[in-house]
C-alpha cells in the first residue's frame, strides 16, 4: 500500500504539470513526479493455478499414510465425485494446458490505460511517459530545440516547394505604369484566357505582350505602343513551329517611316520567347539611282507601307524592287506596267525562328511575270543563302534571260 503523503505529493505535482491552471514543473520536480508514478504502480499479480500433479501427489500421500498405522477402516468403493489417480492422470494428459493470464494492471487514478502490457504496448507507454515528462519539465523551450525545430520546418517547406510543379516564369516583372497598360490590353481583348497575359519584351514606348486564347489553343502576340492602337496576331502551335508571329506598329506621319516591330515564337517545351525592336528607315542607293528612280522608290515605299526599297535587278528597262515592311517580311515588286508583288518572311527571321531552310534549298522569293509585248513570260527568283550574298535570277523557259549583280542592301 502506498504512503498517503506520497499520494498527496504525486497528485499535487500532476495538477501543476497537466491542469489548465498549473504552473509547470522544474527538472527536479519532474524527476520526482516520475519516481512517484513508478512507485505507485501496483505489482503485477499472477494467480496460481492448482496443478493436477500436486493434487495427485497429495492424494497419494493420503492413501499411503494409513499403511504406517495399525489399522485402516474400509470406507467402501469411492464415491462418484471422488478422483481416481489413474483417471486424473489420464485427464491431465488429454487436457490442453491453460495459458497464463497476461501480467496487466490498471493505474490507481482510474484513467483506464492498461499498464505493464508486454511488447510494443509497454515500449510505447514508456516512451509516452518520457515525452510527457519532457514537456512538463519545459526542456523543449531550450534554444537548441527551438532552432532545430525551425530548421526542420524550413527544410520541409523547401522540399514541398521543389516537389510542387509550376509553370515556367518567363514574363518580365512589370514596372510603374505597366500594370495600367496591361489592364487596357485585357479590356480591349476580353477573349484572352484568364491569367495568360505575360510581358515578353519592352523597348522605349513599346511593350510586347503574350497571351493565349481558346483555352490555350491559340498563341497571341500583342504590340502595345504608347499613343497607338494595339496590334495583335495569333496562331496555333503548329503554325508557330513553322515561322514566328510578327506584329508591326508604324509611327503615324513619320518621314522617313519608323515604328516598332515585334516577333513571337515558341520554344520546344512551348515556352514563349519574344523580340521587340524600334526601327527607322534609311535609304542608301550608293549614288547609282537616278532622280526618277529615287522618286519611284519613295512612291513604292509609301504605296506598299515599306520601310525601304532598292533596285536589285531589271527586266529589260523595268527595275525589280526589293523592299522590307519592318516586321520581317521582304517583298519583290515589279511595275510591268501594273504593279506585281510577292512577299515572304526574310531569311533573318527564319534563322531567329530556328528554321533550317533559310533560302538554301530554294529561293527566298519568287515572282512570275506574264508575257507582254516587251518580254515573254518569265520567272524572277531572289536567293539569300546563309553563306553567300543575295542575288537575283531571271529565267525564261529554263534559259537565262537577264542577271543583275546588284546586291540588296
Amino acid at each position: 500500500m502506498s504512503d498517503p503523503a506520497d499520494d498527496r505529493e504525486r497528485r499535487e505535482l500532476e495538477r501543476r504539470a497537466f491542469a489548465r491552471d498549473g504552473s509547470g514543473l522544474s527538472e527536479a520536480e519532474a524527476a520526482r513526479l516520475a519516481e512517484l508514478r513508478r512507485t505507485d504502480l501496483p505489482s503485477p499479480l499472477v494467480p496460481e493455478r492448482p496443478s493436477s500433479r500436486r493434487f495427485l501427489s497429495e492424494r497419494s500421500e493420503t492413501k499411503d499414510a494409513p499403511r504406517s498405522g495399525t489399522a485402516q477402516r474400509d470406507e467402501g468403493p469411492p464415491s462418484e465425485g471422488a478422483l481416481v489417480p489413474e483417471r486424473a492422470q489420464r485427464d491431465e494428459e488429454s487436457t490442453p494446458p491453460v495459458p497464463d493470464p497476461p501480467t496487466t494492471s490498471r493505474p490507481a487514478d482510474g484513467s483506464g490505460r492498461i499498464l505493464g502490457d508486454p511488447g510494443r504496448a509497454r515500449l510505447f507507454g514508456a516512451a509516452w511517459s518520457r515525452v510527457r515528462t519532457w514537456i512538463a519539465g519545459g526542456d523543449w523551450k531550450r534554444p537548441r530545440y527551438l532552432v532545430g525545430g525551425l530548421g526542420a520546418l524550413l527544410l520541409v517547406g523547401v522540399l514541398i516547394g521543389w516537389a510542387i510543379p509550376r509553370p515556367p516564369d518567363v514574363g518580365l516583372a512589370l514596372r510603374d505604369g505597366e500594370s495600367d497598360r496591361a489592364s487596357v490590353v485585357l479590356k480591349h481583348h476580353d477573349d484572352l484566357d484568364p491569367g495568360s497575359l505575360l510581358l515578353l519584351a519592352r523597348e522605349r514606348d513599346g511593350l510586347l505582350w503574350y497571351a493565349t486564347q481558346a483555352n490555350g489553343r491559340l498563341h497571341c502576340a500583342i504590340l502595345d505602343v504608347r499613343g497607338a492602337d494595339l496590334q495583335q496576331q495569333c496562331g496555333t502551335r503548329d503554325q508557330l513551329s513553322d515561322r514566328p508571329l510578327y506584329v508591326n506598329a508604324e509611327d503615324p506621319g513619320a518621314a522617313p517611316p519608323s515604328g516598332y516591330a515585334g516577333s513571337l515564337l515558341l520554344a520546344g517545351a512551348g515556352v514563349p520567347a519574344g523580340v521587340l525592336q524600334r526601327y527607322q528607315a534609311t535609304f542608301t542607293d550608293g549614288g547609282t539611282a537616278t532622280s526618277r528612280e529615287r522618286a519611284d522608290m519613295r512612291r513604292i515605299v509609301a504605296d506598299n507601307r515599306l520601310v525601304y526599297a532598292s533596285v536589285v535587278g531589271r527586266v529589260g528597262d523595268t527595275p525589280v524592287w526589293l523592299g522590307d515592311d519592318g516586321s520581317g517580311r521582304r517583298c519583290l515588286i515589279v511595275e510591268d506596267p501594273d504593279p506585281r508583288k510577292t512577299c515572304d518572311v526574310n531569311t533573318a527571321a527564319l534563322d531567329f525562328a530556328g528554321s533550317g531552310d533559310s533560302g538554301q534549298d530554294g529561293p527566298a522569293l519568287t515572282l512570275r511575270l506574264p508575257e507582254t509585248g516587251a518580254h515573254p513570260a518569265m520567272r524572277i527568283d531572289f536567293w539569300a543563302p546563309q553563306n553567300g550574298g543575295q542575288y537575283l535570277v531571271i529565267t525564261q523557259d529554263d534559259a537565262l534571260f537577264h542577271l543583275d549583280h546588284v546586291a540588296a542592301d
